[in-house]
């Protein structure tokens, strides 16, 4: 049987016999043939299948098993990153690490070769605004937590972004672009805010989410110029432009706005929480009411936050924004969708939320709290403490061991523009550690704060003995956790990247420092006043980015004033030492502690003698 080929008008081989491709009246024996051949062939096929899905099974384990490998995750990303094709980068012949390093590491602005006549309203160019927006996401993580960075900067590309908030945003973001502040500085800055007030003010459409999203950073500008009456006043109007147009209520089933998409809503949300947490913050740091109870709140913790702020549409933007894009919208590998730690912030904050209104309430003179059951043995305030405990388990998962920082395998440099040695890896590392160590520092706080209420004498309400005793080892603990952990941020973090409120966090530890280096037979005493010493440098080295620490550097040399007077009066009456035994964790332990009565130390900072009640040992014991 001969043939020979012919083709087809596909230009497909096809066979044919020597006569003109007439068929040929096949025998038994090609019969036969043909099909013992599709036997072997069907035989053949299903030993291929059978070694293939082996293949696929042995492989699949393997990625099981190794997955966790670091080296392993990063090259298996890398097939899958040259697999996909990502839109926008058609144009660009290669993308690299040493591209994005050089683009991470570009230099700062230098003012002067920005302003050509003086009193002009510089607008910068795209890249600039972009690395603005690029530095407040990864600094300013409350405030900037409804931003999605590609959508957004499109639609800055655009003009889409209302003016007001265009301008109250490079009010605080162009700060971390400039190599040096001088005074041209500082006076463009100052016109920013003042055009986004006056357009803020001429805004009718209220219910825009970008509105109550511009109060925060007209909150934080005054709040760094120590401008606090006009800070609070944009902090009361976010939350209340957003109760106004039922944001609290925006996944309450019978209020879901069919028209809008799943993405807005989640930017509603978002809107909702940093507001939301804003305020709290607000109430921990003033001793001020929240807004709205928790109850009356129907809206969703956010989720997924590095596919929020990096995923989504995305077009011709910078190679860093595209990697990211890609990364968040394709990658298979989990390890790089970092912790939802808004979610942890949110549920925190909650928390706190519960522990300040108890505070707040607690020694007030028209307390609604019943009074004889606070006497025994402070009832109502037990959950407080289990609150403290259930968030103490909560942040073990993203806990940030002072002590054994090498393990972290940190360059600062590098590290806080974007890249080190291993660029993926390393990015989404310093998004974890910034967010531990704000929150970290947080919760620090609230344990302190907490603490500070049982050391609080009021009389006719006396705390027992013992709950003071514990509250004031509670306190000296936590001041010295906090301490090692700020410690580790100064040597880590570069300080404009903290936040901003982060002065009045670790404030309340200066003030631990400040009661206990008075008992110079504690075996800590020499940790304990190194710390408060480097307390009083880093409140003054921050007030360079942030005017308002000022305001806690002389607070807390008034403090000290108060507690030093107090020590001498009392170091003089040698008969009443002896009955503050009970209360003293050291033989020198005998001064009360200085603790605000009203939860703030700024609260009532024109009656201080109301706020700091019982320095001496007459007041303190009750002793006419």
């Amino acid at each position: 049987m001969y043939f020979i080929y012919r083709l087809d008008k596909e230009n497909k081989l096809l066979p044919v016999d020597k006569n003109n491709g007439r068929k040929r009246k096949k025998s038994k024996t090609d019969e036969s043939f043909s099909t013992s051949n599709k036997e072997r062939k069907r035989t053949n096929l299903s030993t291929k299948l059978n070694e293939f899905e082996y293949e696929i099974e042995f492989f699949q384990k393997l990625v099981n098993q190794y997955k966790g490998d670091k080296l392993f995750r990063i090259k298996i990303c890398e097939i899958e990153k040259r697999k996909a094709e990502i839109a926008g980068l058609r144009v660009i012949p290669e993308i690299n690490d040493i591209m994005i390093q050089n683009e991470f590491l570009k230099g700062r602005l230098e003012p002067e070769q920005l302003f050509s006549q003086k009193g002009q309203l510089y607008i910068p160019k795209y890249s600039v605004l972009e690395e603005m927006v690029w530095q407040l996401s990864h600094s300013k993580l409350i405030i900037m937590m409804p931003v999605r960075i590609p959508k957004f900067l499109m639609e800055l590309k655009e003009g889409i972004i209302p003016e007001y908030f265009f301008f109250a945003m490079m009010a605080i973001g162009m700060r971390y672009l400039w190599k040096t502040r001088n005074e041209s500085v500082v006076e463009m800055e100052d016109r920013y805010i003042a055009n986004a007030r006056s357009l803020f003010r001429a805004e009718k459409d209220t219910k825009n989410p970008y509105y109550a999203w511009a109060c925060l950073f007209f909150k934080l500008y005054y709040t760094s110029k120590e401008n606090l009456n006009i800070a609070n006043e944009f902090g009361r109007i976010a939350i209340d432009i957003l109760i106004i147009h039922k944001y609290h209520l925006i996944d309450l089933s019978r209020r879901k706005i069919s028209f809008e998409t799943e993405e807005f809503r989640e930017f509603k949300r978002r809107v909702w929480w940093a507001v939301k947490i804003s305020q709290i913050m607000h109430s921990m740091n003033t001793g001020s009411p929240h807004r709205i109870k928790k109850s009356d709140i129907f809206v969703k913790v956010p989720k997924n936050d590095f596919f929020w702020l990096y995923g989504g549409e995305c077009n011709n933007l910078s190679n860093r924004i595209m990697l990211l894009n890609h990364l968040a919208n394709n990658s298979l590998d989990s390890s790089f969708l970092s912790n939802d730690y808004n979610c942890l912030r949110i549920s925190s904050a909650e928390s706190y939320s519960h522990i300040i209104d108890a505070i707040n309430n607690r020694w007030l003179e028209r307390s609604t709290i019943n009074k004889s059951r606070l006497i025994a043995n402070n009832t109502d305030y037990e959950s407080m403490y289990e609150d403290i405990l259930d968030t103490k388990d909560f942040l073990r998962v993203v806990r940030i061991n002072a002590q054994s920082e090498a393990s972290f395998d940190l360059y600062p440099e590098m590290m806080f523009n974007g890249v080190y040695s291993d660029f993926l890896n390393g990015f989404v590392k310093m998004t974890s550690v910034l967010q531990k160590f704000h929150a970290q520092i947080i919760y620090y706080k609230v344990v302190i704060y907490v603490y500070f209420s049982d050391l609080v004498r009021v009389t006719g309400r006396e705390v027992s003995s013992a709950k003071v005793k514990k509250a004031k080892k509670e306190c000296i603990k936590a001041a010295l956790n906090q301490v090692g952990l700020v410690k580790w941020g100064y040597k880590n973090i570069p300080i404009r990247f903290w936040d901003s409120a982060t002065v009045t966090l670790f404030f309340y530890c200066s003030v631990v420092f400040l009661n206990a280096k008075f008992l110079h037979d504690h075996p800590k005493i020499k940790e304990i006043s190194d710390g408060f010493d480097f307390f009083v440098l880093i409140i003054k080295e921050i007030g360079h980015f942030y005017g308002n620490s000022q305001l806690y550097v002389e607070l807390l040399h008034f403090l000290n004033y108060l507690k030093l007077r107090s020590h001498i009066h009392n170091s003089m009456r040698k008969d009443l030492i002896p009955l503050m035994t009970n209360y003293s964790i050291t033989e020198m332990d005998y001064n009360p502690w200085i603790v605000p009565r009203y939860s703030s130390f700024t609260k009532v900072s024109c009656c201080s003698h109301i706020n700091f009640q019982s320095l001496q040992l007459e007041e303190y014991l009750n002793i006419k």
